[in-house]
């Protein structure tokens, strides 16, 4: 299991990709410390790249330690320090960030992993960038992303049919089954599991009622989850059972790692002066989702 500072850290909080993190960061060390090690709970579904690459870019923090980390990174690939530095470094070159685009290209013509990085970054970067490095395909199956969160299916194999109730709870039950869920999240505690939980939080939120009247409490635990992929279902469930309380998390959404974040965060939050201006770099900012970008614009405009 990947160890993680305590939530109450500025390091453990950029290791879960908390907005208060990046905020508050100010340590190059901490931030090149996410990038070597990737804390991501589920490496193929929680976000990093714009996070890291957005910390590293405006703290002005150099890229030469990630580029070098291309040539020295382990090859077992145990904190998938390979892949998590190519996603921040095809981020930074994408944002148009001095000696990136170049040491990438290096790497293409000189690694030992220069096809399996020119495949990332030939997805997003303009095609003077790389298409001169281009090599003869070869055959072999492409990596997919996973339809949804491998937890998922070992939780199934665990206890399909606990599991598959649970779900079913969730996704057509009513206010009787709120024990049931209830008892669902404490199953998930007790398991050590961090997946899940998104799918019985929507649950209890979409039925409401007396009975869920503890859950922003338990909504305020969830927050610190390294899987930060299911942080986007616990602000959403906030702004339903209690409106009022979703705000501060709203606000510090505006930081956080995951894009559905940022875009609840960008379509929902009160504005003031401070936020108007949070808006203005999510709007101009060539490294934010397009979709993030988009709402910000809207909310500007008057």
């Amino acid at each position: 299991m990947t160890f993680y500072e305590p939530s109450r850290t500025i390091a453990g909080q950029v290791q879960r990709g908390l907005g208060r993190g990046a905020h508050e960061v100010r340590d190059a060390g901490t931030v090149y410390a996410c990038v070597r090690s990737d804390f991501r709970w589920w490496w193929s579904i929680d976000e990093r790249a714009v996070y890291l690459a957005r910390l590293i870019r405006d703290l002005g923090l150099g890229v030469e330690p990630l580029t070098d980390r291309l040539h020295a990174a382990d090859t077992d690939e145990e904190n998938n320090e390979f892949t998590n530095t190519l996603e921040v470094l095809e981020v930074l070159g994408r944002a148009g960030v001095d000696g990136v685009v170049d040491e990438v290209r290096r790497y293409v013509a000189e690694g030992s992993r220069g096809r399996e990085v020119l495949q990332v970054v030939s997805r997003e970067w303009p095609v003077e960038h790389w298409e001169d490095l281009r090599r003869p395909p070869v055959d072999g199956p492409a990596a997919q992303k996973p339809a949804v969160p491998p937890g998922d299916q070992e939780r199934e194999t665990a206890g399909p049919d606990r599991w598959n109730r649970l779900l079913f709870a969730a996704a057509h039950g009513d206010e009787s089954d709120v024990p049931l869920l209830l008892d669902g999240i404490a199953w998930l505690d007790a398991r050590d599991d961090r997946c899940g939980y998104n799918r019985l939080v929507d649950g209890l939120a979409r039925i409401g009622g007396p009975g869920t009247a503890g859950v922003p409490k338990l909504l305020r635990r969830l927050w610190f989850t390294p899987h930060s992929y299911e942080r986007a279902s616990y602000l959403r469930a906030y702004l339903m059972l209690d409106p009022d309380g979703a705000e501060s998390g709203l606000r510090e959404g505006l930081w956080d790692c995951e894009r559905d974040v940022r875009l609840l965060a960008v379509q929902r939050v009160q504005l003031s002066s401070w936020i108007r201006e949070r808006l203005v770099y999510l709007r101009d900012d060539p490294i934010e989702a397009p979709e993030v970008r988009a709402a910000a614009a809207a909310r500007l405009t008057p």
